[in-house]
C-alpha cells in the first residue's frame, strides 16, 4: 500500500512446518513495517519481524524477534549520511532468551565534484564481535573512465583487544577505448 505522501506500510505472515535435522517443527513468520518518502531530506524505514524456525547454532526449534531501523539524511545534493540498526533476540521453544545481538552500520557519501566521490562505511556486529571499516574514492578522470581506490579493515573484539584480522587496499583503473 502507498499513501499519497509516498509513505508505505507493509505486513504479512507465513505458516507451515519446517523439517530439519531429522525432526520437524512449526514455522511461522509475521512481519510489518513502514517506510517514509525516500525523496525527502530525511527518510527512514522501520520493520519488526517475529518468526519461529530451526536454530542451527542451538540445535532446536525456537523463536526469533528482529527490529530494524534505517535512516538517511541528504544534507545537500552532494552529501548523504545514513545508518541502520538491527536487533535480534533468539529464544528457545519455551521463550527463554538464548541470545540477543545487534548489528549497526553507518555510511557517508560525499561528492566533492561531479567526477570525484568519497564513500565511508562502518559495520559493528555484537554476535561475531567484528568491526569493519571501508573506504572508497572514485574519480572519473575522463568520461567513461574511472579510477577507484578502496580500503577495508576488519577487527575482532572477541578478547576485548580489537585485534586486526584483515586489511586490504586496492587500486583499480578502467579506461574506455574508442574503437
Amino acid at each position: 500500500m502507498n499513501f499519497t505522501n509516498l509513505w508505505h506500510p507493509w505486513a504479512g505472515a507465513y505458516f507451515g512446518r519446517k523439517f530439519e535435522v531429522e525432526t520437524d517443527g512449526p514455522y511461522s513468520y509475521f512481519y510489518g513495517g513502514l517506510a517514509t518518502d525516500y525523496r525527502r531530506a530525511l527518510s527512514a524505514t522501520m520493520s519488526l519481524h517475529q518468526y519461529d524456525t530451526y536454530n542451527y547454532r542451538g540445535g532446536y526449534f525456537g523463536h526469533y524477534r528482529k527490529g530494524y531501523l534505517e535512516v538517511e539524511l541528504k544534507q545537500s545534493t552532494n552529501i548523504r549520511i545514513g545508518g541502520n540498526l538491527e536487533s535480534t533476540a533468539e529464544y528457545e521453544d519455551d521463550w527463554t532468551l538464548d541470545q540477543w545481538s545487534w548489528t549497526s552500520s553507518q555510511r557517508v557519501k560525499v561528492s566533492i565534484t561531479r567526477d570525484l566521490h568519497i564513500r565511508l562505511y562502518a559495520l559493528q556486529n555484537t554476535y561475531t564481535k567484528r568491526y569493519t571499516g571501508n573506504g572508497l574514492i572514485e574519480w572519473e578522470f575522463v568520461p567513461g573512465s574511472r579510477a577507484y581506490f578502496a580500503f577495508t579493515e576488519v577487527r575482532d573484539n572477541t578478547d576485548g583487544d580489537m585485534m586486526l584480522q584483515d586489511r586490504i587496499a586496492l587500486l583499480k583503473i578502467s579506461y574506455l577505448l574508442s574503437l
